[in-house]
């Protein structure tokens, strides 16, 4: 029998080595075959990646919402937040950052609290206080929004036919009734009892 076979010997070997060597052929992928296993892992060698939101919010074409785009907000860790206050980013003359919007500095004109930056619309004008002490100490004497003194003589926060005195207390004017001579600017208090007035 082998003196008849021996010629067919290198087809065995060859395919016997096709059989054996075909399982580690460079084609084949690493975790791709059977047992596979190594630098791809298991789990049939897919490869996955990930994506690192950037502080800006960038990253894989996250980010924030469109309305990040508004003044006084900004984008942090993908989410859109507020501006800190007094930041004077994007805002106009004498305007600043508060609680996502710009808002007026204080000495600016107001008709609420809400209007002003600092919270605070005291005596028509955006103030450091709630309150000051009128009527003749108030906030819009000066224009940088704090409580200040009248200036004797003007009205300040009295009734119309009285004025601001030395000592900040709302006196009357020359010509209008009064009872005693401390109810007037003058010291002044004449005339017949019931028609009494300010001299």
């Amino acid at each position: 029998m082998l003196g008849t076979a021996w010629w067919a010997l290198p087809l065995v070997l060859m395919s016997a080595c096709q059989a054996v060597f075909g399982l580690y052929d460079d084609t084949v992928g690493p975790g791709t075959g059977a047992g596979g296993s190594g630098a791809g892992g298991s789990g049939g060698g897919t490869t996955t990646t990930s994506t690192t939101m950037t502080s800006d919010g960038g990253g894989g074409g996250a980010g924030c919402d469109p309305e990040c785009s508004a003044p006084c907000t900004t984008c942090e860790g993908g989410r859109c937040v507020d501006v800190p206050y007094e930041a004077m980013v994007e805002c106009g003359n004498a305007q600043v950052c508060a609680g996502g919007a710009c808002k007026p500095v204080n000495g600016q004109l107001c008709s609420s609290d809400t209007d002003c930056a600092s919270g605070y619309c005291t005596d028509g004008v955006c103030c450091v206080v709630d309150l000051c002490n009128p009527p003749c100490n108030l906030c819009n004497v000066s224009e940088d929004g704090t409580c200040n003194d009248v200036t004797p003589g003007m009205q300040g926060a009295c009734n119309d036919i009285s004025v601001c005195n030395d000592d900040h207390i709302c006196k009357r004017l020359a010509g209008y009734g009064c009872t005693i001579p401390d109810d007037c600017l003058s010291n002044l208090c004449e005339g017949p009892p019931g028609r009494m007035i300010c001299g």
